[in-house]
C-alpha cells in the first residue's frame, strides 16, 4: 500500500463526477430525447421491459402492450426485446440483471409519475430521469471505489492521472455521462466493488464479505451471463505466483473457508436463479438461449475486427487503451501484488468479447473489465513518474503529448457521436475516418464515404448526358399515384421493399465516372443506418456483376424535405458491359419518393 495523503485524487474525483454531471443533464439530457436517443432505448429497453411488463402490465408472458409503447415512444426501430418462443410465449432477449438494478429507480419513478402529471406507463418522463439517475449515482460510486482500489497499490498522484485519462481519454465518458444506463456503467461499478471486496476479504475473512462477493458474481452473471467471468477475481486475487507452492497453498485457504465459499456460491445460484424461474415461468423451460442465432465463434476470435476495424474498433476509437495492456505485461514482468488475477481476468475477457459473433458493437463490452485493465494503466503510469533514466524527461513529455491528443480525440469522437453528427461508428470507414477526425465541420459530400471509397470533388470535364426519367409513361407508377411536387415518382415502402431495375447506356472505357441525380422526398427519415433506403449501382459483364456501389440516401434527408441528391460513381477498371441503378428499402418501413431520374457520364480533370 502507497503512503501518501490522498488529497488530490479525492478533489479529481469530486470534479470528474461533475463534469460527468454537467454533461449528462445538460451537454445531451437523454431524459428529454424521444424515440431511440432516450434513456430507455435500445438495448437499455431491452433491459428494462421486465419492469413494465410485471408492475405495470401484468403480462410477461405475452406483452401485448408492447405496440403500443413501440407506437407511442419508438425506442427501438422493432420490437426486439423479445422473441416468440416455442410455447407459444414472448421470452425476454436480455436477463434480468439489469432490471433488478433499476428497480428502485423505477418504484420511485412509478410513484412520481401521476403526482408530477405524467402517464405512469413505464416510459414517460419521470422513468427516463429515473434510471439515468441511478445510472450517474453508479457511476460516482465506480469512481470513488476505483480510486481507493487504486491507492492501494500506487500514489495518489498515479490515482488522480489514471482517473483522468479514465474518464476523459476512454469510451468510459459515453458510456457513463451519455449512454450511462448501459449495462457497462453498471458493471464497472460492481466489478469495483467486487475487487474491493476481495482485498478485504483476503486481509481477512468474514462471511458477511463472502456472501457480498457471492451476491456481486451472481448479479453480474445476470447481468450479462458471460461476467460469471468475475469470478476469477476473488479465487485468484493476492495469489503470488503459479507454481505448485503457491497453487497449494490458496487451495488450502479456501479450504479453510469453505463454508463461508459454500454460503457465497448459495448466495449467488440463488441470485442467478431469478432468471432460471422467470424462464420456467414464461418459457415452460428452465434454460433458454435467448440470442437465438447470435453467438461465439470460440475457435475464431474477431482479433483483427473488433480491435482494429474502422467500423467500432475498440481501439481505434478508444487507442489509449493499449497502454492498460503493456502496463500488465509490465506487471507480470515485475510480479506486482495480484499480477496473477489481473493478467487472467483480461486475458479471458478480451477472449470472450473477441469471440461474439456481433463484434460490430464495439468497444464498449470492454468498459466493465476497466477497473482491472487501469491496475494496468496505473502501473504503467507509475513507472513513467518513477523513471529515472536519462530519457525520463523525454518520455514523459511524450507521454503527456500522448494523453492530450488522446483526450481530445475522445471528446471530439463523443460529440460527434451525439450532436456533431460527424461519427456514426457502426458504418464508418477508413477514408471517411481520415476526412472527418478531429474535425468539427466537413462538406456534405463527405458523408458519402461512409459508403463508397472515394468521392469526386474536383472540376468534371466532358460532362455528357446519358440517361433522364422522369417516371411519366410507367403504368405501374400511374397506377400506383405515388407523386413528388405533383407529378408521378418512383417509390419503395414496406410493401414495394425494390423499385424497377433501369439500364443505364455505359460501357467500358466510355467515361470515368458516372454522377445519378435524383429528386428525393420523405414523410418520416430513417435514422437507423442498417434500414435505409440505398440506391444500387451494378456494372455487369453480360450478367456476372462486376461492381456494386450503394448509397444510403436517407442520410443526406430530414422529415418532409424534398430536394435533388447526386451520387457518384467511380466506373470500374474491370471490363464491363452495362451497368443498371434500382433503389431498395432495406427491410425499411418508412416510405421514400423519388423522380426526375437523371445520369451522367464524366473526365476527371
Amino acid at each position: 500500500m502507497q503512503s501518501n495523503s490522498p488529497m488530490y485524487s479525492k478533489k479529481i474525483v469530486y470534479l470528474l463526477s461533475l463534469f460527468i454531471f454537467l454533461v449528462s443533464f445538460f451537454y445531451y439530457p437523454k431524459f428529454q430525447k424521444t424515440g431511440s436517443e432516450a434513456t430507455i432505448s435500445w438495448d437499455v429497453s431491452g433491459y428494462y421491459w421486465y419492469l413494465p411488463a410485471i408492475f405495470i402490465y401484468k403480462d410477461v408472458k405475452i406483452m401485448s402492450f408492447s405496440d403500443t409503447i413501440m407506437t407511442k415512444y419508438s425506442p427501438s426501430s422493432s420490437a426486439y426485446q423479445y422473441f416468440k418462443h416455442r410455447s407459444g410465449h414472448n421470452i425476454m432477449k436480455y436477463t434480468c440483471g439489469q432490471a433488478l438494478q433499476y428497480l428502485p429507480f423505477f418504484l420511485l419513478a412509478h410513484v412520481s409519475a401521476p403526482l408530477l402529471g405524467y402517464e405512469a406507463d413505464g416510459f414517460s418522463i419521470p422513468y427516463q430521469f429515473a434510471i439515468q439517475c441511478g445510472s450517474l449515482l453508479m457511476c460516482f460510486i465506480g469512481l470513488w471505489y476505483l480510486r481507493l482500489i487504486l491507492l492501494r497499490f500506487f500514489s495518489d498522484k498515479t490515482t488522480s492521472i489514471s482517473l483522468i485519462t479514465l474518464v476523459l481519454a476512454t469510451n468510459y465518458l459515453n458510456f457513463t455521462a451519455l449512454d450511462g444506463a448501459m449495462s457497462h456503467n453498471w458493471l464497472f461499478t460492481w466489478y469495483c466493488l467486487l475487487i474491493h471486496a476481495s482485498i478485504q476479504y483476503y486481509e481477512n475473512p468474514r462471511l458477511k464479505i463472502a456472501l457480498w462477493i457471492g451476491f456481486i458474481v451472481g448479479l453480474c452473471g445476470l447481468t450479462r451471463p458471460t461476467e460469471l467471468i468475475a469470478v476469477i477475481i476473488p479465487i485468484f486475487w493476492g495469489m503470488k505466483g503459479i507454481s505448485i507452492i503457491d497453487i497449494k497453498e490458496r487451495i488450502k485457504f479456501l479450504w479453510q473457508q469453505k463454508m463461508q465459499l459454500i454460503a457465497a456460491a448459495g448466495l449467488g445460484f440463488i441470485v442467478l436463479f431469478l432468471q432460471l424461474a422467470y424462464y420456467r415461468y414464461a418459457g415452460q423451460e428452465w434454460l433458454i438461449y435467448a440470442y437465438q442465432d447470435q453467438g461465439f465463434s470460440w475457435l475464431s476470435p474477431y482479433f483483427k475486427d473488433y480491435l482494429f476495424s474502422f467500423r467500432s474498433g475498440w481501439l481505434i476509437y478508444t487507442p489509449i487503451m493499449v497502454f492498460s495492456y503493456l502496463g500488465i505485461i509490465g506487471m507480470v514482468r515485475n510480479k506486482f501484488p495480484s499480477w496473477l488475477a489481473v493478467s487472467f481476468y483480461a486475458l479471458v475477457t478480451t477472449y470472450v468479447v473477441l469471440c461474439w459473433d456481433i463484434w460490430w458493437y464495439g468497444g464498449r463490452a470492454m468498459v466493465q473489465s476497466y477497473p482491472i485493465l487501469f491496475l494496468g494503466m496505473a502501473f504503467l503510469i507509475q513507472q513513467i513518474i518513477e523513471n529515472k533514466n536519462k530519457l525520463s524527461q523525454v518520455i514523459k513529455a511524450l507521454s503527456v503529448v500522448c494523453l492530450g491528443l488522446c483526450i481530445y480525440y475522445n471528446i471530439w469522437w463523443t460529440h460527434q457521436t451525439h450532436l456533431g453528427g460527424l461519427v456514426d461508428a457502426y458504418n464508418m470507414s477508413g477514408r471517411y475516418l481520415a476526412r472527418v477526425i478531429g474535425r468539427w465541420s466537413i462538406p456534405e459530400d463527405v458523408f458519402k464515404l461512409y459508403d463508397t471509397d472515394k468521392i469526386y470533388e474536383g472540376v468534371r470535364k466532358n460532362v455528357k448526358q446519358i440517361y433522364t426519367n422522369d417516371f411519366q409513361s410507367d403504368s405501374l407508377l400511374v397506377k400506383a399515384d405515388k407523386k413528388y411536387g405533383g407529378s408521378i415518382a418512383e417509390f419503395i415502402n414496406t410493401e414495394r421493399q425494390f423499385t424497377s431495375h433501369y439500364e443505364i447506356p455505359i460501357a467500358h472505357g466510355q467515361a470515368d465516372w458516372l454522377r445519378i441525380i435524383s429528386n428525393y422526398w420523405c414523410e418520416k427519415k430513417e435514422w437507423e443506418a442498417w434500414r435505409m433506403s440505398q440506391l444500387i449501382v451494378q456494372f455487369l459483364n453480360e450478367e456476372q456483376v462486376v461492381q456494386t456501389t450503394n448509397f444510403r440516401v436517407y442520410r443526406f434527408l430530414n422529415d418532409n424535405l424534398a430536394r435533388a441528391i447526386y451520387f457518384d460513381v467511380a466506373l470500374p477498371k474491370n471490363y464491363f458491359t452495362k451497368a443498371k441503378l434500382f433503389w431498395w428499402n432495406a427491410d425499411g418501413t418508412k416510405e421514400l419518393i423519388i423522380d426526375d431520374l437523371v445520369v451522367e457520364q464524366f473526365d476527371e480533370n
